[in-house]
């Protein structure tokens, strides 16, 4: 086979395996390129899936800080105000003025002190009431105010752990694509690196 065709030979081998792994390196980085989109628009997706509940935690914390510090004291004012509390002292005066009135000592020493009896015991009553269903209300609305944003934090997380997902994987695809890259870049360096070297045998006494 005369030296000119077979050199010719060599040149479009070394040409077409160039090219070849040109190619190949090519679809490599379009497809590591997709697949990063892939994972990015997956991101992206679950952080808007999830914003409403991170916005209802972010919107409840000053809430919950505010019921947290909530003073639970019970006031005076706030046992005379209660529902019902007046009725109920007005009421237990009377049966107890009655009472005394029928016995003819409405205004002795002994009716007065089973007013003001009555009236502290009343009152006492009245205060622990008030008192437990200030606590049950604040206890309550905190609680429901906790569950939701509770919620809310696991949507955080599920986002974070998108996040770092989404990371990892393009992470390992640009490092993969990297090795490809690498060894695309060494078959080619190979495949003209054989071609100079057939030449040389050319030179010095043929293919």
């Amino acid at each position: 086979m005369p030296a000119a065709v077979v050199a010719a030979a060599v040149v479009t081998s070394a040409v077409i395996q160039s090219n070849a792994q040109k190619r190949a390196a090519d679809k490599a980085a379009s497809a590591t390129r997709d697949a990063n989109q892939l994972q990015k628009d997956q991101y992206w997706q679950t952080r808007e899936d999830n914003l409403p509940l991170m916005d209802l935690r972010n919107t409840l914390l000053p809430r919950i800080q505010e019921l947290a510090q909530q003073d639970s004291g019970v006031t005076p004012q706030e046992v005379l105000s209660d529902p019902g509390y007046q009725f109920g002292m007005d009421q237990g005066t009377r049966a107890l003025q009655g009472s005394a009135a029928a016995r003819g000592g409405l205004y002795s020493g002994a009716t007065m002190k089973a007013l003001n009896k009555f009236g502290n015991d009343y009152a006492t009553t009245k205060f622990g009431d008030v008192f437990n269903r200030k606590q049950t209300a604040i206890g309550n609305n905190f609680n429901r105010a906790m569950g939701a944003a509770g919620m809310g934090q696991a949507g955080v997380q599920q986002t974070q752990h998108a996040g770092s997902n989404y990371a990892n994987n393009v992470g390992q695809n640009l490092l993969s694509n990297a090795n490809f890259q690498g060894a695309a870049g060494m078959a080619q360096a190979n495949a003209w690196g054989n071609l100079l070297n057939r030449g040389s045998s050319y030179f010095k006494g043929g293919f």
